[in-house]
């Protein structure tokens, strides 16, 4: 199976389409391609909410660099802003082939400040998607040898704070038991550590791209969680 990137850009053009969403921070708004009601058409800056024209200036604008300016999926998701790329790729996921749908899953998940929080895609859905996806395409090189070098049992942690340690289900822990205790008290949080044992035949995958060691893990796997 090729990836079918008209199928995937016309999902895209549905997205773009979504209404842009006022938000509590002045000039700011929620919308998968924009962040501003201010934006740049042809050197143009254009207010969207000031007239229908002018919506329909910025929409006519992104459509054309989706259609004709997109040559491969990795162009859309780049167009995409990151709190949105998860749910698109829930959207697109049957026309990917092999590759994409790895390397996308991979793109997706470690731009998303709260993946493990998605409103939009449910734990269980992310898990299937790392269960289907191929290791040596969703890994780097390097993280896939560290991947390959694992133990049959590994030990890992979580940092937890009162915002999150009600998730038992979560798919993301770390090796580092140093960058636990960083996501338990960033932000000045009096948090937790928590440590278990997983085999490795339940490890999806291991990212070290952003210096966090990374696993991505199945949770129904854990029986025994111990806070240190």
């Amino acid at each position: 199976m090729k990836t079918d990137l008209q199928r995937c850009k016309e999902i895209a053009i549905d997205f773009l389409h979504l209404d842009a969403e006022p938000t509590e921070i002045p000039l700011i708004v929620s919308h998968p391609f924009f962040d501003s009601p201010f934006c740049s058409v042809k050197r143009e800056i254009v207010n969207i909410f000031e007239s229908k024209e002018n919506l329909k200036k910025v929409m006519d604008f992104y459509e054309e660099k989706i259609l004709n300016g997109c040559n491969c999926i990795s162009d859309i998701f780049y167009m995409m802003r990151a709190p949105y790329r998860m749910t698109y790729f829930k959207y697109i996921k049957e026309y990917l082939d092999e590759k994409d749908f790895a390397e996308m899953l991979n793109f997706s998940w470690l731009n998303d400040e709260n993946a493990n929080n998605n409103i939009n895609v449910s734990n269980k859905e992310l898990l299937s998607h790392f269960k289907k996806a191929n290791k040596e395409y969703l890994m780097n090189e390097d993280d896939f040898k560290v991947f390959e070098s694992l133990p049959n049992v590994v030990t890992i942690y979580r940092g937890v704070t009162d915002k999150n340690k009600d998730n038992k289900k979560a798919l993301s822990w770390t090796l580092s038991q140093d960058k636990a205790e960083w996501f338990a008290h960033r932000f000045d949080e009096v948090g937790e550590v928590w440590k278990t044992e997983i085999s490795k035949d339940n490890i999806f995958a291991y990212f070290d791209e952003m210096g966090e060691e990374e696993v991505i893990i199945d949770y129904n796997a854990i029986d025994d969680i111990e806070t240190i």
